[in-house]
């Protein structure tokens, strides 16, 4: 962390890095809530800061991917609800809908009110798809399991439905939902490949 902090989390163009880094690469608990809070602090700062819009959006995608406290989360609300302002950041509608996706994963009381605020003045074909997907997060078992119905059996759900809510579905945070699913999915591949 504290080589992040000595180049100022140098996150260039693939904003992704950070998220893959604090997700998938810091096995440890205790590690990953140890760097969490210097790293959202970080990101914070420099999506207001940083001295271009291009470098602001990528700290706020990042940020977007590894927000996970309380305050990160209060964050996201805020920036959704246009109370947290980044220079240059014109939330569109996939923008809103990635916010409240990510809260729901968390588990964030307040992302069932906010979908369904979004709901309401988002109305467009992608914003129902972006809905879909966004619900994918919820994390319960029984939400899992309608989505791998409807990603197995429901020839209603267009295919770039079921692409866009996989990773909410997916997410390395409900991996003790998902991982029964794994087997049942590899036999499901040639299923997938015919059809």
């Amino acid at each position: 962390i504290e080589v992040a902090r000595q180049h100022q989390l140098r996150v260039h163009t693939d904003d992704g890095r950070v998220g893959t880094a604090m997700n998938y690469y810091i096995e440890s608990p205790s590690a990953t809530k140890m760097l969490a809070a210097p790293v959202e602090k970080m990101l914070i700062e420099r999506m207001q800061n940083a001295p271009t819009a291009g470098q602001r959006i990528t700290f706020y995608r990042a940020f977007l991917n590894v927000a996970a406290s309380e305050g990160s989360r209060k964050v996201l609300r805020d920036v959704l609800n246009l109370k947290f302002e980044i220079k240059d950041l014109k939330l569109k509608t996939k923008d809103k809908f990635d916010i409240v996706t990510r809260l729901l994963i968390l588990g964030d009381p307040d992302a069932p009110r906010l979908l369904a605020e979004l709901e309401k003045t988002e109305t467009s074909d992608d914003a129902r798809r972006y809905a879909y997907s966004a619900r994918a997060g919820i994390p319960t078992a029984e939400n899992k399991a309608r989505y791998w119905n409807d990603f197995t059996t429901n020839k209603e759900i267009s295919e770039s439905w079921i692409e866009a809510a996989f990773g909410p579905w997916n997410s390395i945070r409900h991996s003790e939902l998902t991982l029964p699913y794994l087997e049942r999915a590899l036999r499901e591949l040639p299923n997938h490949k015919r059809s």
